[in-house]
Order: C-alpha cells, then sequence, then structure tokens
C-alpha cells in the first residue's frame, strides 16, 4: 500500500512539473494577457503561440515575435504587423485583408489561401513561404523578397511587385492581370 501511495505521489509530482513547464514555453503570459485586454501588444514575445481562429482585427503587434505560431483562420485585418517576426508562422486561411506587414519577417510562413487583398508587404521578407491560391490583389510587394516562394493560383492582380525578389518564385497558375513588375528580379522562376 504505501508503495502505491509513493508511485501515485511521485506521478503526480512529475505531472504538475511537465504541466508548469509545458503551457507556453516561449509565450510570455503577461504580453498575452496585455493582448486580450487591450489589442495592442508592442515588442512583445508571443512566440510558438497557438491562437486558431481569434479575432485581432486592428490589432497593433508591431515588432512583436510571433515566429513559429499557429494563427489559422484567425482575423487580423486592418492589424498593424509591421517589424514583426512571423517567421515559420501558419497563417493559413487566415484574413489579413489591409494589414501592415511592412518590413515583416514572413520567411517560411505558411500563408495559403490567405486573404492578404490590399496588404502593405512593403520590405517584406516572403522567402521560402507558401502563398498557394492566396489573394493578394491590390497589395504592396515593393522590394519585397519572394525568392523560392509558392505563388501557385495566387491572385496578384493589380498587385505592386516593384524591385521585388522572386528568384526561383513557383508562379503557376497565377493571375498576374494588372501586376506592376517594374524593375522585379524574375531569373530562375520554377515551373
Amino acid at each position: 500500500m504505501k508503495k502505491r501511495y509513493v508511485l501515485a505521489s511521485i506521478t503526480m509530482m512529475a505531472a504538475a512539473v511537465f504541466l508548469s513547464v509545458g503551457v507556453g514555453y516561449a509565450l510570455n503570459e503577461a504580453d498575452l494577457d496585455t493582448l486580450w485586454k487591450t489589442k495592442k501588444c508592442l515588442s512583445c514575445d508571443l512566440s510558438d503561440s497557438i491562437l486558431p481562429r481569434v479575432n485581432l482585427s486592428d490589432a497593433v503587434l508591431g515588432s512583436t515575435n510571433l515566429s513559429g505560431s499557429i494563427l489559422c483562420d484567425s482575423d487580423l485585418s486592418g492589424a498593424d504587423l509591421s517589424h514583426t517576426n512571423l517567421s515559420y508562422t501558419d497563417l493559413s486561411d487566415a484574413k489579413l485583408g489591409s494589414t501592415d506587414l511592412s518590413r515583416a519577417n514572413l520567411r517560411g510562413a505558411n500563408l495559403r489561401r490567405t486573404d492578404l487583398s490590399c496588404a502593405d508587404l512593403s520590405d517584406t521578407d516572403l522567402s521560402g513561404a507558401v502563398l498557394g491560391y492566396a489573394d493578394l490583389s491590390g497589395a504592396n510587394l515593393g522590394f519585397t523578397d519572394l525568392s523560392h516562394a509558392d505563388l501557385s493560383r495566387a491572385n496578384l492582380s493589380g498587385a505592386d511587385l516593384s524591385h521585388a525578389n522572386l528568384t526561383g518564385t513557383n508562379l503557376t497558375g497565377a493571375n498576374l492581370t494588372g501586376t506592376v513588375l517594374t524593375s522585379t528580379i524574375l531569373e530562375g522562376k520554377e515551373r
């Protein structure tokens, strides 16, 4: 009987330690609390957050670290995400229309089927990002690094890609109607 009690106590202590360490390992809980209360969190650490289907429209998140986070199917339309680290973040099916993503890091991000219409993505790192079926109509992608990105079947109608780097980018089936391609680097695009 005593062995069972000791074993049960050890198991409960191990579970408590595991749960306290496992929740929000890179996430700053105070920053997350600030975000929920005010829809503002400048220069916060929200990396590796799991926040699917959240409404953060018009939120102010400039210079925040959201790298490795899951924000799929979330509404971030009209938000300020300038200078934000969104590298390797899952933003698939998210609403980012009219969002300020200027100078953001979206390297390797999943933006499949995401609405980025009229978004400001100027001077942004989208290298290796997945943007298949994304709506980038009317978006500002000037001076953006889209090297080795997947833009297959994306809607780029009316987008500004002036001075963008599209080296090795997959544009298969993309809609480029009315797209501005002034001084755009198009070398070695994949088919």
